[in-house]
């Protein structure tokens, strides 16, 4: 099994000089529909469709309480999936749910969010990284559907599993609590927890580079050969659930677990929306201190000089901090990951099967390990 990142040794011998020169298959192009250079029919009529269909999707959801009279029979179906949903999930789970579920709506039924998104599409429409990728493509298909995936994750999975470990925490961990930290003016604590969680995000994705058995579910992320705004959301659960795990006990000794909700929360996850996405841009002066189109996309690279480099979630500060922030700022290369073997998305009809072989992957290769 050949993979990106090698397994975590000494830090003088952690490398990549030692991994084999593979072939990578080029992703399938796109029909002709959708690829094509800036400006051609084909574009215009990609950035258009999508312009349109978020813009409409922002306005029902900003109109949404005037409009309900005049959606009545899909008022009653939801109903009924309420319903059933209520007779299946017993009262004290949607106890659980029901927080985090809030938390997830203030974020994505919020028309906000839709009208970044939209200006991020028509960034990656005037400004693309690589112009012959296209806005509308295969990729972009499989990682909406991570997203689908990932939002019930959060709420139904998540959420639960982090109001059981708060709960965890206050009943038995309390006495890790920092107070003096607790005592500080909102505005101070929200500026440290931004920092702080940035900091933890930053340490938990570095280990999922250099801890093999995580690399394989890191993998999934990596996998992306058309980067795009959804791209931040092709990841594996199980790396949810260590992320969460990691983070969870040092957030709440410094009483700063709202760093990871609400507001504070809404505006990184557009951001993670922009530097994901096919954008050619560093930001200028900004690309010292942020995160930004380029420098995650060299993070993402085929190429061994980019390995190991730019972890940073929003901010670059831990990245120059311990060495792993590469210095140039103009490369724009291919992305994807060094494994002939892990299933690539190459058609839109084929989406929902290489969902499943992706998430699968990773608990292949742990059993090859084993054997």
């Amino acid at each position: 099994m050949n993979t990106q990142i090698p397994e975590l040794t000494d830090k003088h011998s952690v490398g990549v000089a030692s991994q084999p020169q593979l072939t990578i298959e080029p992703a399938a192009k796109e029909p002709a529909g959708f690829s094509g250079v800036l400006g051609t029919p084909g574009r215009r009529r990609q950035a258009l469709l999508l312009l349109g269909g978020v813009g409409l999707a922002s306005l029902f959801l900003l109109f949404h309480s005037h409009l309900q009279s005049y959606f009545a029979p899909l008022s009653s179906l939801l109903d009924s999936v309420k319903a059933t949903y209520k007779d299946l999930v017993p009262l004290s789970w949607r106890l659980r749910v029901y927080p985090y579920r809030e938390h997830f709506l203030e974020i994505f039924a919020n028309p906000y969010y839709y009208l970044g998104v939209t200006a991020v599409f028509t960034l990656e429409w005037l400004f693309p990284a690589k112009k012959e990728q296209g806005v509308f493509t295969v990729g972009l298909a499989q990682d909406f559907l991570y997203y689908l995936f990932v939002s019930m994750v959060l709420v139904y999975a998540v959420g639960p599993l982090m109001g059981f470990l708060e709960g965890f925490y206050a009943k038995h961990l309390t006495f890790l609590t920092i107070q003096s930290v607790a005592a500080w003016p909102i505005a101070i604590r929200a500026v440290f927890g931004l920092v702080f969680n940035d900091l933890l995000h930053w340490t938990h994705h570095f280990l999922r580079h250099r801890i093999k058995p995580l690399w394989y579910f890191h993998m999934v992320h990596h996998s992306q050969r058309e980067m795009n705004l959804f791209a931040d959301v092709r990841s594996h659960f199980v790396e949810t659930f260590f992320a969460l795990g990691l983070v969870f006990i040092p957030l709440n000794m410094f009483s700063v677990t709202f760093a990871n909700r609400g507001w504070l929360y809404f505006i990184p996850v557009l951001y993670f929306r922009l530097y994901h996405a096919n954008i050619k841009t560093n930001l200028g002066p900004l690309k010292y201190i942020l995160v930004t189109p380029q420098s995650h996309r060299i993070h993402h690279s085929l190429e061994k000089k980019h390995w190991d480099k730019n972890f940073g979630f929003i901010f670059t500060i831990w990245d120059h901090v311990f060495g792993t922030q590469y210095k140039n700022y103009d490369e724009y290369p291919d992305t994807g990951v060094y494994d002939v073997n892990f299933p690539v998305e190459r058609s839109f009809t084929g989406v929902v099967k290489m969902f499943f072989a992706q998430l699968f992957y990773p608990f292949q290769q742990l059993l090859q390990r084993k054997s």
